[in-house]
């Protein structure tokens, strides 16, 4: 039992941090298993031709298990002031803060190499990929999904069609051929799911396609994406870095705690 006010305030805060942790770590379990189950919720992913990103939702369903366990080792160790669990807990949150900072500093000296990566595996699937059957009817979807949700066409333009498989299968095929798929298109209401094939209704079908009007126009979307994806990210990393700060410093402040409760027990089992 926690006989000081360090030893008591230790034990509340851990028990109720951990408790919050591991509902965060639940949660990110049961997305992590919808993820695994709908896959076209991941559609975006598939154009990153690396098992680290089309693995994502089994990734979350790891990670969100371990953070389930880790809290409650800290909950019950906490509460029950099991030396054991507690120094448990304490070694595996210290892992995993040095794991943070090491992920952090990797993000920022390989940045422009993802920036990179992003920019070819983009490229590859637009060129190479779009309009075929089969396993790659699924990067298919996935940059009609990229479209519609940034609206936006191409990579850099829509002019980027121009040198791609689908654009040459199209020419061969129709008479009056589209110069870019529909995806680009400015749609009417809310985008819907493509994960049946679905496309929505572009708002002016006709002069989307260009027939008798300039291209481009205002009924397409004309920034590329490549730039779109890479604002949206820019602008909400500082977002994400602000999270991760503050998931630190609580984790700092947990181990903190920790030694304290585990002190006070120490110093506990003296005084017997």
């Amino acid at each position: 039992m926690a006989t000081t006010t360090c030893g008591t305030c230790s034990k509340i805060f851990l028990f109720f941090f951990n408790f919050v942790f591991w509902l965060t770590g639940l949660g990110v379990l049961v997305l992590g298993v919808w993820l695994t189950v709908d896959r076209m919720s991941l559609s975006f992913l598939l154009i990153m031709d690396s098992p680290i990103f089309q693995t994502a939702g089994y990734a979350m369903i790891a990670v969100g298990g371990f953070v389930t366990i880790l809290g409650f080792f800290g909950c019950v160790g906490a509460w029950c002031e099991n030396k054991c669990m507690l120094w448990t807990y304490f070694l595996f949150v210290f892992v995993i803060l040095l794991a943070e900072i090491v992920c952090t500093i990797l993000l920022f000296v390989f940045k422009s190499h993802v920036e990179q990566f992003l920019e070819k595996k983009l490229n590859e699937t637009v060129t190479t990929d779009y309009g075929r059957s089969g396993e790659d009817d699924k990067k298919t979807q996935a940059i009609d999904a990229v479209q519609l949700t940034f609206e936006c066409c191409g990579i850099s333009n829509y002019r980027d069609w121009e040198n791609t498989w689908w654009y040459e299968a199209e020419m061969n095929a129709s008479n009056t051929p589209w110069k870019f798929p529909k995806s680009c298109c400015k749609v009417i209401g809310k985008i819907k799911p493509i994960r049946e094939g679905l496309m929505p209704q572009p708002m002016n079908e006709t002069a989307c396609k260009g027939v008798d009007v300039d291209l481009p126009n205002d009924a397409m979307n004309q920034d590329g994406c490549y730039e779109k994806i890479y604002s949206y990210i820019k602008n909400n990393i500082w977002i994400i870095s602000g999270i991760g700060l503050g998931v630190a410093v609580l984790q700092i402040f947990g181990l903190i705690c920790s030694i304290c409760l585990l002190r006070n027990m120490k110093d506990f089992d003296y005084d017997d």
